[in-house]
């Protein structure tokens, strides 16, 4: 390339910063308030969102086949069990399409929290395009913060902290 001729540099350039753009607006725009659901449990039972006003919650979107979400579960389950009686909430929402797969996966990695089944519209309405993903909600029921691929647990306790009283 001509040391002169950087145009084409130049709009690939300004192509990804409109792109990165769309996407975040985008993506804030899907989450201001948070989308309440209603989604069957592991254990049967029908949960909604809502339900949760007043305690401070992290949703946590993830499949079994992910590794990075299997590599950060075992950090949520230690988080729950050290705040859970703060009025703390962990909903593990499974985006697997095979829902036979979860229960073992939930049995395996000792999950103590709700575990939920997600579907392919949930995840639209939340702006979801891979996992896991994680939202902070605080007990006013708005999102304080979100986070797109794993965290370590330092991540998640600054976050929890900042949501709890």
């Amino acid at each position: 390339m001509a040391k002169g001729n950087r145009l084409p540099q130049l709009i690939i350039f300004l192509f990804f910063v409109l792109l990165l753009m769309v996407t975040v607006s985008t993506t804030r725009a899907a989450l201001d308030p948070p989308t309440d659901f209603e989604l069957k449990s592991l254990n049967g039972k029908l949960v909604r969102l809502s339900s949760f006003k007043g305690k401070a919650v992290l949703i946590n979107f993830w499949a079994s086949w992910c590794k990075p979400c299997q590599d950060e579960i075992p950090d949520l389950v230690a988080l729950y069990k050290k705040y859970k009686g703060r009025g703390f909430e962990i909903l593990g929402i499974s985006l697997d399409k095979d829902q036979g797969k979860v229960a073992p996966f939930v049995k395996n990695y000792n999950m103590n929290y709700i575990i939920l089944f997600g579907n392919a519209k949930l995840a639209q309405q939340w702006a979801i395009r891979g996992v896991p993903v994680s939202f902070f909600i605080n007990r006013e029921g708005k999102i304080t913060e979100y986070f797109f691929g794993p965290r370590k647990i330092e991540a998640f306790e600054k976050e929890i902290l900042e949501i709890l009283p």
